[in-house]
């Protein structure tokens, strides 16, 4: 399960770079077709569903942004690694969904 997570976080930010390296590119001012843009943003936001899901599942991270303390001495915390990679893949989540949210609605 950590070689897909990190496989999925990898693959996922190369695509978000992507996606936002191709929605700088100047458009033409009639036909656009967006479907580029809405297939990388899709695929950016899924990578990244997929890898929070993962991190949630292989470390308990239920919320990443919040770090408390063991309980008890056998209780461990997730490790640090994987909790910073699983806040930035939510921070692109949530842009991914936003841009896809901002096409559809103006295109």
């Amino acid at each position: 399960m950590k070689q897909l997570f990190w496989t999925t976080y990898v693959v996922g930010s190369l695509v978000f770079v992507f996606a936002f390296l191709l929605s700088r590119a100047p458009r033409p001012l009639k036909d656009v077709d967006y479907t580029l843009d809405y297939i990388c943003w899709f695929g950016a936001a899924i990578m990244m569903l997929i890898c929070i899901l993962i991190a949630r599942r292989t470390w308990k991270i239920r919320n990443p942004f919040l770090r408390r303390g063991p309980i008890n001495e056998t209780s461990a915390l997730p490790p640090r690694g994987p909790l910073v990679v699983t806040r930035v893949a939510w921070v692109e989540f949530i842009y991914s969904v936003l841009v896809i949210v901002s096409i559809a609605v103006n295109p």
